[in-house]
Protein backbone atom coordinates (compact mmCIF):
# COMPACT_ATOMS: atom_id res chain seq x y z
CA UNK A 1 0.00 0.00 0.00
CA UNK A 2 1.40 3.44 -0.81
CA UNK A 3 0.56 5.55 2.41
CA UNK A 4 0.10 9.25 1.47
CA UNK A 5 1.49 12.06 3.93
CA UNK A 6 -0.92 13.67 5.90
CA UNK A 7 0.29 17.44 4.40
CA UNK A 8 -0.29 15.55 0.97
CA UNK A 9 -4.21 14.43 2.15
CA UNK A 10 -4.79 18.10 3.31
CA UNK A 11 -3.35 19.58 0.12
CA UNK A 12 -5.81 17.40 -1.63
CA UNK A 13 -8.83 18.76 0.41
CA UNK A 14 -7.46 22.24 -0.38
CA UNK A 15 -7.70 21.88 -4.15
CA UNK A 16 -10.91 19.97 -4.10
CA UNK A 17 -13.36 21.58 -1.47
CA UNK A 18 -16.01 19.12 -1.97
CA UNK A 19 -13.86 16.07 -0.87
CA UNK A 20 -15.37 14.12 2.09
CA UNK A 21 -13.38 11.54 3.92
CA UNK A 22 -14.23 9.38 6.96
CA UNK A 23 -11.07 7.03 8.20
CA UNK A 24 -11.83 3.98 9.86
CA UNK A 25 -8.79 1.25 11.86
CA UNK A 26 -9.13 -1.69 9.22
CA UNK A 27 -10.53 -3.37 6.73
CA UNK A 28 -13.30 -4.86 8.17
CA UNK A 29 -14.29 -1.54 9.73
CA UNK A 30 -14.28 0.40 5.75
CA UNK A 31 -16.09 -2.65 4.26
CA UNK A 32 -18.92 -2.55 7.10
CA UNK A 33 -19.32 1.26 6.43
CA UNK A 34 -19.40 0.73 2.77
CA UNK A 35 -22.23 -2.14 2.77
CA UNK A 36 -23.89 0.19 4.75
CA UNK A 37 -24.13 2.51 2.83
CA UNK A 38 -24.39 0.68 -0.53
CA UNK A 39 -25.02 3.23 -3.24
CA UNK A 40 -26.00 5.43 -1.20
CA UNK A 41 -22.75 7.22 -0.62
CA UNK A 42 -21.69 10.62 -2.31
CA UNK A 43 -19.72 10.71 -5.13
CA UNK A 44 -17.12 12.82 -3.24
CA UNK A 45 -17.19 10.82 -0.25
CA UNK A 46 -14.54 8.15 0.69
CA UNK A 47 -13.89 5.34 3.68
CA UNK A 48 -9.95 5.04 3.93
CA UNK A 49 -8.27 3.02 6.34
CA UNK A 50 -5.86 4.96 8.80
CA UNK A 51 -3.07 2.67 7.34
CA UNK A 52 -3.12 4.64 4.54
CA UNK A 53 -1.76 7.81 5.90
CA UNK A 54 2.36 7.69 6.56
CA UNK A 55 2.23 8.45 10.49
CA UNK A 56 4.37 7.25 12.83
CA UNK A 57 3.94 4.67 15.18
CA UNK A 58 2.08 5.55 18.35
CA UNK A 59 0.70 3.82 21.10
CA UNK A 60 -2.74 2.43 20.71
CA UNK A 61 -2.24 0.64 17.53
CA UNK A 62 -4.55 1.68 14.60
CA UNK A 63 -6.76 3.62 16.84
CA UNK A 64 -4.01 5.27 18.64
CA UNK A 65 -2.87 6.36 14.86
CA UNK A 66 -6.25 7.75 14.11
CA UNK A 67 -6.27 9.74 16.86
CA UNK A 68 -3.01 11.39 16.03
CA UNK A 69 -4.14 11.88 13.11
CA UNK A 70 -7.18 13.80 14.39
CA UNK A 71 -4.81 15.83 16.63
CA UNK A 72 -2.37 16.28 14.15
CA UNK A 73 -4.99 18.19 11.64
CA UNK A 74 -6.44 20.07 14.37
CA UNK A 75 -8.57 22.84 13.11
CA UNK A 76 -7.73 22.53 9.52
CA UNK A 77 -10.22 23.45 6.90
CA UNK A 78 -10.86 20.30 5.49
CA UNK A 79 -13.65 17.47 5.65
CA UNK A 80 -12.28 14.55 7.81
CA UNK A 81 -13.91 12.59 10.37
CA UNK A 82 -12.45 9.71 12.08
CA UNK A 83 -14.48 6.87 13.82
CA UNK A 84 -12.75 4.54 15.80
CA UNK A 85 -13.50 2.09 18.73
CA UNK A 86 -15.06 3.73 21.93
CA UNK A 87 -12.46 1.63 23.96
CA UNK A 88 -12.46 3.07 27.86
CA UNK A 89 -12.49 6.44 26.78
CA UNK A 90 -16.37 7.16 27.48
CA UNK A 91 -16.31 5.44 31.14
CA UNK A 92 -12.65 6.98 32.10
CA UNK A 93 -14.12 10.69 30.77
CA UNK A 94 -11.14 10.96 28.71
CA UNK A 95 -11.13 14.07 25.68
CA UNK A 96 -11.18 12.98 22.25
CA UNK A 97 -10.60 15.84 19.19
CA UNK A 98 -13.90 17.24 17.60
CA UNK A 99 -13.33 15.42 14.47
CA UNK A 100 -13.70 11.95 15.92
CA UNK A 101 -16.55 9.76 16.31
CA UNK A 102 -17.01 6.96 19.24
CA UNK A 103 -18.49 3.88 18.35
CA UNK A 104 -21.99 3.40 20.32
CA UNK A 105 -20.30 0.61 21.86
CA UNK A 106 -17.05 -0.61 23.31
CA UNK A 107 -16.15 -1.49 19.74
CA UNK A 108 -17.18 -2.18 16.39
CA UNK A 109 -18.06 -5.84 17.72
CA UNK A 110 -21.04 -4.54 19.78
CA UNK A 111 -22.73 -3.82 16.46
CA UNK A 112 -23.45 -7.31 16.10
CA UNK A 113 -23.48 -8.34 19.87
CA UNK A 114 -27.29 -8.28 20.15
CA UNK A 115 -30.40 -10.17 20.32
CA UNK A 116 -31.02 -9.67 17.02
CA UNK A 117 -27.90 -11.07 15.28
CA UNK A 118 -27.03 -13.99 17.68
CA UNK A 119 -30.73 -15.60 17.10
CA UNK A 120 -30.23 -15.11 13.34
CA UNK A 121 -26.93 -17.35 13.69
CA UNK A 122 -28.84 -19.64 15.95
CA UNK A 123 -31.57 -20.03 13.95
CA UNK A 124 -30.48 -19.53 10.34
CA UNK A 125 -26.75 -19.92 10.51
CA UNK A 126 -26.55 -23.18 12.26
CA UNK A 127 -30.72 -24.23 12.53
CA UNK A 128 -30.71 -24.64 16.26
CA UNK A 129 -32.78 -24.75 18.65
CA UNK A 130 -31.06 -26.41 21.61
CA UNK A 131 -30.48 -22.81 23.14
CA UNK A 132 -32.13 -19.36 22.61
CA UNK A 133 -30.25 -16.42 21.58
CA UNK A 134 -31.39 -14.68 25.07
CA UNK A 135 -29.79 -17.45 27.09
CA UNK A 136 -26.65 -17.45 25.25
CA UNK A 137 -26.17 -14.07 24.61
CA UNK A 138 -26.85 -13.06 28.52
CA UNK A 139 -24.35 -16.01 29.65
CA UNK A 140 -21.90 -14.46 27.22
CA UNK A 141 -22.21 -10.73 28.52
CA UNK A 142 -22.15 -11.33 31.94
CA UNK A 143 -18.78 -13.78 31.97
CA UNK A 144 -17.59 -10.75 29.64
CA UNK A 145 -18.57 -7.93 32.35
CA UNK A 146 -15.62 -9.78 34.47
CA UNK A 147 -13.16 -10.14 31.96
CA UNK A 148 -13.99 -6.50 31.02
CA UNK A 149 -12.65 -5.14 35.02
CA UNK A 150 -9.61 -7.10 34.37
CA UNK A 151 -8.93 -4.82 31.47
CA UNK A 152 -9.81 -1.79 33.07
CA UNK A 153 -7.67 -2.52 36.16
CA UNK A 154 -4.49 -3.04 33.69
CA UNK A 155 -5.21 0.24 32.41
CA UNK A 156 -5.75 2.02 35.45
CA UNK A 157 -2.88 0.26 37.26
CA UNK A 158 -1.10 0.07 33.99
CA UNK A 159 -0.24 -2.99 33.97
CA UNK A 160 0.17 -3.40 30.03
CA UNK A 161 -1.29 -6.77 30.53
CA UNK A 162 -0.68 -8.95 26.97
CA UNK A 163 -4.74 -9.74 26.18
CA UNK A 164 -3.50 -10.24 22.44
CA UNK A 165 -0.87 -12.76 23.31
CA UNK A 166 -2.78 -14.82 26.13
CA UNK A 167 -5.09 -16.88 24.36
CA UNK A 168 -8.29 -16.49 26.52
CA UNK A 169 -9.45 -19.89 24.34
CA UNK A 170 -7.25 -22.06 26.75
CA UNK A 171 -9.29 -20.35 30.09
CA UNK A 172 -13.04 -21.39 28.68
CA UNK A 173 -15.53 -24.19 29.03
CA UNK A 174 -18.20 -24.72 28.00
CA UNK A 175 -21.73 -26.31 30.06
CA UNK A 176 -24.63 -27.11 28.57
CA UNK A 177 -23.91 -24.22 26.42
CA UNK A 178 -23.60 -21.85 28.78
CA UNK A 179 -19.55 -20.96 28.13
CA UNK A 180 -17.64 -20.24 31.67
CA UNK A 181 -14.33 -17.98 32.10
CA UNK A 182 -11.17 -18.98 34.76
CA UNK A 183 -11.15 -15.89 35.73
CA UNK A 184 -8.53 -16.74 38.39
CA UNK A 185 -6.45 -18.45 35.70
CA UNK A 186 -6.96 -16.04 32.71
CA UNK A 187 -5.81 -13.21 35.35
CA UNK A 188 -2.51 -16.02 36.39
CA UNK A 189 -1.76 -16.35 32.66
CA UNK A 190 -2.03 -13.27 32.03
CA UNK A 191 0.90 -11.70 34.79
CA UNK A 192 3.18 -14.93 33.83
CA UNK A 193 3.07 -13.94 30.09
CA UNK A 194 3.56 -9.84 31.25
CA UNK A 195 6.43 -11.13 33.46
CA UNK A 196 4.72 -9.58 36.33
CA UNK A 197 5.17 -11.84 39.86
CA UNK A 198 2.77 -14.05 40.52
CA UNK A 199 3.30 -12.87 44.59
CA UNK A 200 0.91 -9.54 43.26
CA UNK A 201 -1.99 -12.23 42.37
CA UNK A 202 -3.74 -11.97 45.46
CA UNK A 203 -3.52 -7.71 45.39
CA UNK A 204 -4.41 -7.72 42.47
CA UNK A 205 -7.76 -9.91 42.76
CA UNK A 206 -8.65 -7.49 45.94
CA UNK A 207 -7.97 -4.33 43.61
CA UNK A 208 -10.44 -6.44 41.12
CA UNK A 209 -13.18 -6.71 43.53
CA UNK A 210 -12.84 -2.81 44.21
CA UNK A 211 -12.94 -2.26 40.59
CA UNK A 212 -15.74 -4.41 40.05
CA UNK A 213 -17.57 -2.13 42.71
CA UNK A 214 -16.92 1.08 40.92
CA UNK A 215 -17.79 0.20 37.98
CA UNK A 216 -20.89 -1.96 39.02
CA UNK A 217 -23.48 0.50 37.48
CA UNK A 218 -21.56 0.86 34.15
CA UNK A 219 -23.51 -0.77 31.16
CA UNK A 220 -22.64 -3.78 29.63
CA UNK A 221 -21.94 -2.12 26.32
CA UNK A 222 -19.73 0.51 27.38
CA UNK A 223 -17.52 -2.53 29.66
CA UNK A 224 -17.75 -5.40 27.31
CA UNK A 225 -14.70 -5.94 24.77
CA UNK A 226 -15.88 -7.16 21.59
CA UNK A 227 -12.80 -9.71 21.09
CA UNK A 228 -13.62 -11.40 24.47
CA UNK A 229 -16.96 -11.52 23.52
CA UNK A 230 -16.84 -12.97 20.03
CA UNK A 231 -14.25 -15.79 21.53
CA UNK A 232 -17.02 -17.06 23.90
CA UNK A 233 -19.87 -16.72 21.38
CA UNK A 234 -17.07 -18.73 19.26
CA UNK A 235 -16.34 -21.34 21.89
CA UNK A 236 -20.49 -21.92 22.27
CA UNK A 237 -20.47 -22.25 18.48
CA UNK A 238 -18.13 -24.82 18.47
CA UNK A 239 -20.25 -27.27 20.72
CA UNK A 240 -22.50 -27.46 17.76
CA UNK A 241 -19.79 -28.40 15.05
CA UNK A 242 -18.82 -24.25 14.21
CA UNK A 243 -15.59 -23.71 14.12
CA UNK A 244 -14.10 -20.42 14.70
CA UNK A 245 -13.47 -18.62 11.61
CA UNK A 246 -16.98 -19.62 10.27
CA UNK A 247 -18.55 -18.70 13.84
CA UNK A 248 -17.19 -15.21 13.80
CA UNK A 249 -17.96 -15.03 9.83
CA UNK A 250 -22.07 -16.04 10.87
CA UNK A 251 -22.05 -12.80 13.58
CA UNK A 252 -20.99 -10.57 11.32
CA UNK A 253 -22.94 -11.79 8.48
CA UNK A 254 -26.40 -11.73 10.57
CA UNK A 255 -26.01 -7.74 10.83
CA UNK A 256 -29.23 -5.80 8.96
CA UNK A 257 -28.43 -2.81 7.29
CA UNK A 258 -31.44 -1.58 8.94
CA UNK A 259 -30.01 -1.56 12.23
CA UNK A 260 -27.72 1.02 12.05
CA UNK A 261 -31.01 3.53 12.44
CA UNK A 262 -31.00 2.47 16.15
CA UNK A 263 -27.40 3.55 16.82
CA UNK A 264 -26.99 7.09 16.90
CA UNK A 265 -23.70 7.17 16.06
CA UNK A 266 -23.24 4.91 13.21
CA UNK A 267 -26.23 6.86 11.58
CA UNK A 268 -24.48 9.83 12.54
CA UNK A 269 -21.08 8.35 10.17
CA UNK A 270 -23.47 7.07 7.36
CA UNK A 271 -25.44 10.41 7.20
CA UNK A 272 -22.11 12.21 6.82
CA UNK A 273 -21.10 9.93 3.68
CA UNK A 274 -24.51 10.20 2.29
CA UNK A 275 -25.09 13.49 2.66
CA UNK A 276 -24.29 15.54 -1.22
CA UNK A 277 -21.91 17.96 -1.24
Amino acid sequence: MIRRKPEAVVLAHTMDRSRRELYVEGTRDRLFVLWLLGTNIDANASVREVDSVDLPEVPGGERGRLLYFANWLGARDVRIRMFADADWDRILGRAVPDRVWLTDYRDMEGYVLCLKCVDKVLRIGIATDRVTANALLLNIIQQCRRLGLIRIMSELEGLNLPFQKTRLSRHLQVVESNVLVDIPGYLRALLQNAQISLSRLKELEERLSRVHETYAATPDPDLVHGKDATALLAAALMAHGVDVENGLRLLWTSFESGASERSVTLNDVIRYLEEPS
